[in-house]
């Protein structure tokens, strides 16, 4: 799929500038081993664990759909499975929460 987003031209005036953003989207919120460490280190209980597993699964929604609109339309659906088991995770911590 990386070899398909790599050759793939987006309809936007400033693609650079688009695939710049995603990838500092992903340095900076999704992957950031510091942070993501910093944060585990602050969990305490149950509750603490889903909210930290809501945040990541929210985030990682976001950017899959950020990154649907780079590829081509064949692989669209691809994009859109990896995006609904994301809300699988979502709603399974959510549903979690709730019973705490």
């Amino acid at each position: 799929m990386l070899k398909s987003v790599e050759k793939f031209e987006p309809s936007i005036s400033y693609p650079d500038e688009y695939f710049a953003y995603l990838q500092a989207y992903a340095d900076n919120i999704i992957f950031v081993q510091d942070t993501l460490e910093k944060e585990v280190l602050k969990i305490n209980n149950v509750k603490d664990a889903a909210d930290f597993g809501i945040r990541r699964e929210l985030d990682s929604i976001l950017y899959y759909q950020e990154i649907k609109s780079l590829v081509p339309e064949k692989e669209k659906d691809l994009i859109d499975e990896i995006i609904k088991e994301e809300r699988k995770h979502f709603l399974k911590l959510s549903s979690l929460k709730k019973e705490l």
